[in-house]
């Protein structure tokens, strides 16, 4: 009678050690999609960004092509100039971004003016 009620227990235990290794599974997962999902644009993120305007006009709702990076103490810079030796004014402005910006290289974003702020995702 012994070893069937070490058996049960036991079968107990390995299934509630399936069932941890499931949860773990699933949340795993559904940390690697929202990853996926955020790289690729869905999510937005708004905040203060330094913005470098173009000297040309920037018009309200048109869209041009920034560069950005995120700096050492966290703050997002976009660069939206037209080339590398153009001075452009530097505005800090509200920010929406989809995407993620990292500190390791720049990328490339697409983004619109609006009368009070700036609109960016992946082209």
């Amino acid at each position: 009678m012994d070893t069937v009620a070490a058996d049960k227990d036991l079968i107990h235990r390995l299934k509630a050690l399936m069932r941890i290794f499931a949860a773990i599974a699933v949340i795993s997962g559904l940390v690697a999609l929202f990853d996926r999902i955020d790289h690729a644009g869905w999510i937005p993120h708004s905040g203060k960004a330094n913005v470098k305007f173009p000297n040309r006009a920037w018009e309200v709702g048109e869209y041009v092509m920034c560069s950005a990076i995120e700096l050492s103490n966290h703050e997002t810079h976009l660069d939206c100039t037209d080339d590398a030796s153009d001075s452009g004014t530097v505005r800090e402005m509200d920010v929406t971004l989809r995407g993620q910006i990292s500190a390791a290289r720049p990328i490339f974003i697409k983004c619109q003016r609006t009368t009070e702020s700036i609109s960016c995702h992946l082209p």
